[in-house]
């Protein structure tokens, strides 16, 4: 539901406040930590028990990345999710298999394809879609500048966590000069009034003005001046009522889109959108749908765009549902349709409408690396990496990974780095053009099952990583990059 009407507030003259309401939240699969303990692999026990569900923790970002110069997108890192026996990185929805792609030969024994497929929801179901978010107020609302995300004094690190690994997911969609921040510091009141701040508290403490239902468990408040600019977003999230992980992370996200201006969709009932009521037991936390919406609404439009000129796409510019692909497959132990009920890795990157999304899917590990038996001292990866430079370059080369658990310190080393010109089909090792000066090196930490560059060294080349380990016995690990001129997926095997 929706509500908006004339105050004064904040110190500021505003147009209207929007309070939107999120519905029960539904199910998605529990999370088990990449980031947790487990149980040291046994051979003799070849089917143990599932994981135990942990809440991720929050990398470290004592000393984050941000201070290269490089650097113009979000600290957070990329979202984990996970889906009954398997986990992806970066993007969510994007994993898929080979089918319908060229394949353009393979790498240290791993098949490589490229190819474009439709994957959009179409300019004219995006149209409609904008048009019903400023129909109320006759024109669109966003903020101009990226929000801070602040939470209220006594939120747990559970909570926390969570919600970080939302906004990194929300973060994949957005344009990478406009990336949404986190203060980890939970503050009594928001400072000043401004950016989007949490409150998880039980409905009893929720504003009494607030004009919500009995069966929502969060509602978000927007604040937006004449202009159409939204200034403050408080949001109210009733976590006596969730039932599970998988409601609060739901709740997290659709309340977090009310804040940066999405409404609900023209069916209420479409159960391909987390802005849809109708969306219990869905394995995803943004669709196509949601990314569009957000891409559309940063990087194309201005606020107090009027609604007619929505409605016919004039200020839209170009858009496409074709998105163009390049992929990476590991078989571990055969299965079918993205794996289903196999052992391994796929991993690639999708550029549609100007956004570069990276993403990597394989199956959960039975154990934490560190105490994988198997794997006494040190250990190495290699395999590939893939992904696309800002012009829509193809790019691919090798992928190192080594790592010494004793101190849990790794390194990653990418290179023999080639590219080919946009709209070209790349093809075997040794027959593009050299990308730069052809090697990207990154310290990385271990963690779990996960790692990443959350502590990076000084002769460290500038980028985001974040990684995993794959298969029941890590024999596999991919992650993704992220730079200014490169967004990349990697994968490899020992």
């Amino acid at each position: 539901m929706t509500a908006k009407f004339d105050v004064l507030a904040l110190g500021l003259v505003l147009f209207g406040v929007l309070v939107s309401c999120g519905g029960n939240g539904g199910e998605v699969e529990e999370m088990p930590s990449v980031n947790g303990t487990g149980n040291e692999f046994e051979e003799s026990n070849p089917d143990p028990e599932p994981p135990e569900v942990v809440i991720p923790t929050t990398p470290d970002v004592s000393n984050p990345v941000s201070g290269n110069e490089l650097m113009v997108y979000s600290e957070l890192g990329f979202p984990y999710i996970f889906n009954r026996g398997y986990y992806g990185i970066g993007g969510d929805g994007l994993a898929q298999d080979a089918s319908g792609l060229s394949a353009i030969g393979s790498k240290s024994g791993i098949t490589l394809a490229y190819g474009n497929s439709s994957d959009g929801i179409g300019r004219n179901t995006l149209i409609a879609e904008l048009a019903e978010d400023a129909r109320e107020y006759k024109f669109l609302i966003r903020w101009e500048e990226p929000p801070v995300i602040r939470f209220k004094e006594g939120t747990s690190q559970e909570l926390i966590s969570l919600t970080h690994n939302v906004v990194a997911m929300i973060n994949t969609a957005l344009p990478p000069d406009w990336q949404l921040s986190i203060d980890f510091e939970s503050v009594p009141e928001p400072p000043e009034q401004n950016g989007i701040f949490i409150s998880f508290v039980p409905r009893h403490e929720w504003p009494e003005d607030l004009p919500y239902e009995p069966s929502h468990i969060g509602i978000a408040t927007v604040y937006y001046t004449p202009e159409g600019e939204i200034i403050y977003s408080p949001i109210w999230i009733d976590t006596v009522r969730s039932a599970s992980t998988g409601s609060l992370i739901r709740t997290i996200g659709h309340e977090l889109l009310h804040a940066l201006g999405r409404g609900h969709p023209v069916d209420l009932d479409r159960p391909d959108t987390i802005m849809s009521y109708s969306y219990a037991s869905l394995p995803h936390i943004l669709y196509p749908m949601d990314q569009e919406m957000l891409l559309a609404v940063y990087s194309r439009l201005e606020s107090g765009t009027e609604l007619d000129a929505i409605a016919i796409g004039a200020d839209l510019g170009p858009w496409d549902d074709n998105a163009l692909h390049i992929l990476g497959e590991i078989d571990i132990d055969s299965g079918s349709g993205i794996l289903a009920s196999g052992e391994g890795l796929l991993f690639g990157v999708r550029s549609m409408n100007g956004r570069q999304m990276p993403w990597v899917y394989g199956s959960l590990p039975r154990t934490v690396v560190a105490n994988n038996r198997g794997l006494l001292g040190s250990a190495s990866w290699t395999g590939a990496v893939i992904g696309f430079t800002r012009a829509e370059e193809a790019v691919h080369g090798g992928a190192h990974l080594a790592v010494d658990f004793a101190s849990l310190d790794g390194n990653l080393r990418l290179d023999e780095l080639e590219y080919w010109a946009s709209d070209t089909m790349p093809s075997g090792p040794g027959t593009g053009t050299m990308w730069r000066d052809g090697d990207l090196q990154y310290s990385v930490q271990l963690t779990g099952n996960a790692f990443g560059n959350y502590r990076p060294g000084a002769n460290d080349d500038a980028g985001i990583v974040d990684g995993g380990f794959f298969g029941r016995q890590h024999e596999a690990m991919g992650g993704v990059v992220e730079r200014v001129d490169l967004t990349a997926a990697f994968g490899g095997t020992r």
